[in-house]
């Protein structure tokens, strides 16, 4: 889990550096932003739109891990009072 969302995060931190050279080239037609070419004006929605489905896969990893650790946590709450209530272990006789 822990490495498919390093995963993720490398590929946000490559989108968004492909984002500020997008936004580079949109600089130049800030002007009149409707003379941009229909190719730039796509890349940036793509990259956008890529943004968007990674930020939100890291967000449901993090909900997943979340989910893992208190399954976890509960079984480890269950366990200790299961331990609790086993009488004492005799202690060994010497020989």
């Amino acid at each position: 889990l822990e490495e498919v969302m390093a995963s993720a995060s490398r590929r946000t931190s490559e989108l968004r550096i492909v984002r500020r050279r997008l936004d580079g080239e949109v600089e130049f037609y800030a002007k009149d932003p409707a003379r941009a070419p229909a190719s730039l004006r796509r890349a940036v929605e793509d990259n956008e739109r890529a943004l968007q489905a990674q930020e939100r896969f890291i967000a449901d990893q993090t909900k997943e891990r979340q989910r893992v650790a208190d399954y976890f946590d509960d079984i480890q709450a269950q366990l200790l009072t299961l331990w609790a209530q086993q009488p004492p272990k005799a202690a060994a006789t010497a020989k």
